[in-house]
């Protein structure tokens, strides 16, 4: 404290603690049926995203060329993202079998130097799930 001239100055800092968490964890099956929803959950307790940054989105990208965005609060809300996918896995990468790659990444508000300003930038690792697409089976009377 400075008592030159009656000022006083009190300087103080917070830190807050977020994680950088990015769970991605399926309600359904890795092998489904062409046109079957695929269901992911999103923990969303102390272990899962809750402790994220509160201005965070999220993105998936689903391996077929569809990706979706959602904020922080929208998974809060309802943890649960479904998609139906329109076309079998089969040799996409040119092996037998094939996967669909869910990706999901995190990212946070924040200034990264002194010659940036604030923006959204990619926190973590990521998350990355497979999803095996087949046609059903037709029995063969």
């Amino acid at each position: 404290m400075n008592k030159i001239l009656g000022i006083s100055s009190f300087y103080s800092a917070t830190f807050l603690w977020h994680s950088d968490n990015t769970n991605l964890g399926n309600t359904t099956t890795e092998s489904v049926c062409l046109g079957t929803e695929v269901n992911f959950a999103i923990d969303i307790t102390e272990q899962g995203i809750s402790r994220n940054y509160l201005n965070s989105y999220y993105s998936f990208n689903f391996g077929d060329g569809e990706q979706a965005f959602y904020t922080h609060a929208q998974l809060i809300f309802d943890n649960s993202i479904a998609h139906t996918y329109d076309s079998t896995s089969c040799d996409i990468d040119g092996s037998n079998p094939s996967y669909y790659v869910i990706q999901k990444k995190l990212f946070n508000d924040f200034w990264s130097s002194e010659e940036e300003s604030c923006g959204f930038f990619e926190n973590g690792l990521g998350k990355n799930g497979n999803v095996n697409v087949s046609e059903a089976p037709v029995p063969l009377l």
